[in-house]
């Protein structure tokens, strides 16, 4: 490669960097971040091979992160759940769709609204736990976007601080009245199968 060549393909990597990068801060900024991403814990991989016809075990490894979930709800749970109750709240991860429908014909519309509230708490806390080996980038984006905003103030929201307890409350309530409970669990349970 001639001389010319090599200076007009720095020139156009460099106009590129500057349509992303405007200014140093901007430069500085994303260096720090990337920085600091290489010193999280690694992220869990999945190595998988001859997969010829076997589409459920496939899916069921897929929605258990090879056994990786069960694992976090334990760690979080372990001392305070039943092994039954932690089987029902991971099969409720695996399959919340499934399991959301085995639990409505089983509740009576007061236990239901309990249920929905204590595992929505639930799945908030392991989502808390699960969280700490990411950036909130990475986080924010395997979250559901239409409920991305109220999971991420349940989420970041010390509902134990006493300025913030009624608005967690509130954030609750409303979504309790607005009959969004439902809505929002599905995609709740969802960011485990990508976290």
């Amino acid at each position: 490669m001639d001389e010319i060549t090599k200076l007009k393909q720095e020139a156009y990597a460099l106009e590129l960097i500057q349509q992303k990068f405007p200014n140093k801060e901007a430069v500085i900024t994303e260096i720090m971040n990337l920085e600091a991403i290489l010193h999280l814990p690694k992220a869990t991989e999945h190595f998988v091979s001859d997969l010829h016809g076997e589409y459920p075990a496939f899916d069921h490894l897929l929605r258990n992160g090879s056994g990786n979930v069960k694992t976090k709800i334990q760690a979080v749970f372990g001392g305070r759940m039943t092994p039954a109750s932690l089987q029902d709240f991971a099969t409720l991860i695996y399959y919340p769709q499934d399991k959301l429908k085995d639990i409505t014909l089983h509740l009576s519309p007061n236990q239901l609204e309990q249920w929905y509230l204590d595992t929505i708490n639930h799945l908030l806390e392991l989502l808390r736990f699960t969280a700490t080996k990411y950036t909130r980038s990475k986080v924010r984006k395997a979250l559901d976007p239409s409920f991305a905003y109220i999971t991420e103030e349940l989420l970041y929201t010390n509902a134990h601080e006493f300025d913030k307890r009624s608005y967690f409350d509130q954030l609750l309530k409303n979504l309790l009245n607005l009959k969004m409970l439902t809505p929002l669990l599905l995609p709740l349970a969802i960011p485990f199968n990508d976290l």
